[in-house]
């Protein structure tokens, strides 16, 4: 199921997501006409994701909380569009953040039903 996060719902949206998913593995890829698309990172936690309302920038950070291990910063900017893709059972599994000419795919690590 694909919901459309509007601009107004953004930065709390993002908040939500991050939220329920931190600490989940993720896969983040970047798909470029121009380059295709490029893996940027894989299997790293999800720390947080944070919009600046101000700059209109998000933010996907990633990485060991507090730990030496590897991290990225994910920053984009002129977002048109940004869609949070559930399964059937209503858990994150994806989030597309589309500006002009890329988007950006964070998958993250399905978690087991309870």
């Amino acid at each position: 199921m694909d919901t459309e996060v509007t601009r107004t719902e953004l930065p709390e949206a993002m908040e939500a997501f991050a939220h329920r998913n931190a600490g989940r593995r993720t896969w983040i890829e970047v798909d470029d006409p121009l380059i295709g698309a490029q893996e940027q990172g894989h299997g790293l936690p999800l720390m947080g994701i944070a919009y600046d309302r101000k700059d209109k920038r998000l933010q996907i950070m990633l990485g060991q909380f507090g730990g030496p291990g590897p991290h990225l910063t994910h920053t984009m900017g002129d977002i048109v569009r940004v869609d949070l893709v559930r399964d059937d059972c209503g858990r994150d599994v994806l989030l597309r953040v589309a500006q002009p000419e890329v988007q950006t795919l964070l998958r993250v690590e399905p978690r087991k039903l309870s």
